[in-house]
């Protein structure tokens, strides 16, 4: 018979069992040691702001296992900017700033301080200006943008924002837009000077391009009459007001019809205008001559 009883038996076991797993999770996930950048995280001053440049990552040295440092991508660095002064503050890193995984050491922190260069803030309202990237379809001009509000409160540093004149928007593509339309848009602001005025809207008002367009030689028939007859001049020159892209097109002229129009009319010799049929989309401005003669047989 043994001299342990049973419930010594299963302790020990239970203990060999746990070394056995302890040394065999520790041969399963080695030791690594590696240069990781983590993002800083600042917590602004109430009524100072950063100044570009400042530091947004810095380096560690850690060690550990490779599963807890592939944790650090969600860990970031915190620096406290609630009693900073005005202008350069030189503000140490230690771990207690470091927000790290369970099982992950740090053994070098790079640089172990920053210089972060506070300014007051002050606030400005200033213009937009809506800055614009391609061009309109061929045949449409872009007859006017406006944004929406047009001027817009600005914070930021006060250096920078004491140069501030006007404020642009991000780029907006019209390239071959034929339509008026609106949409929300972006400021083009530098870093740390912030938009205090909300949403802002830029409309486009794109129209089709009206030309004066100049025709000559365009007969001149008659009609209402089976009788022989002459016009004299026989050909018309007009000026009429007309889409581009409609005097673009091949068959242009034929589109114009010019006749005068002669039904009752008997023998003689008669002084008649001429009656000028158009789309509905050109509008007449001119026509030489005004008046025909015509001689009916």
């Amino acid at each position: 018979m043994s001299k342990f009883p049973l419930k010594y038996k299963i302790s020990l076991c239970l203990l060999v069992l746990i070394a056995t797993s302890t040394l065999y999770l520790f041969k399963a996930k080695p030791i690594e040691t590696n240069d990781i950048l983590v993002k800083v995280n600042y917590v602004d001053s109430k009524n100072l702001v950063k100044v570009s440049p400042y530091p947004h990552e810095i380096e560690l040295r850690v060690t550990g296992t490779k599963e807890n440092i592939g944790l650090l991508k969600n860990s970031s660095c915190n620096i406290n900017l609630s009693k900073g002064v005005k202008g350069i503050n030189r503000i140490f890193v230690r771990k207690e700033n470091l927000k790290l995984p369970k099982g992950v050491n740090v053994i070098r922190i790079a640089p172990d301080f920053i210089n972060v260069h506070l300014e007051t803030r002050a606030y400005k309202r200033v213009p937009v200006n809506i800055a614009v990237t391609g061009k309109s379809a061929s045949g449409y001009w872009l007859i006017a943008k406006t944004a929406e509000p047009d001027h817009v409160l600005l914070s930021g540093p006060s250096n920078v924002i004491s140069k501030i004149s006007k404020i642009s928007t991000k780029p907006i593509d019209i390239t071959n837009a034929k339509d008026s339309f609106k949409k929300e848009v972006i400021l083009d602001l530098t870093e740390n000077v912030l938009n205090r005025s909300g949403k802002i809207y830029a409309s486009f008002d794109i129209k089709e391009k009206i030309v004066i367009k100049k025709i000559k030689g365009i007969p001149v028939k008659g009609k209402g009459t089976k009788r022989s007859y002459k016009i004299m001049p026989n050909i018309v020159d007009i000026e009429i007001k007309a889409p581009e892209s409609l005097v673009r097109l091949n068959n242009f002229k034929e589109k114009i019809k010019v006749y005068i129009d002669m039904k009752g009319l008997k023998k003689g010799i008669y002084v008649r205008r001429a009656v000028i049929s158009i789309p509905l989309n050109l509008t007449l401005v001119k026509a030489k001559p005004a008046n025909f003669t015509v001689n009916i047989n």
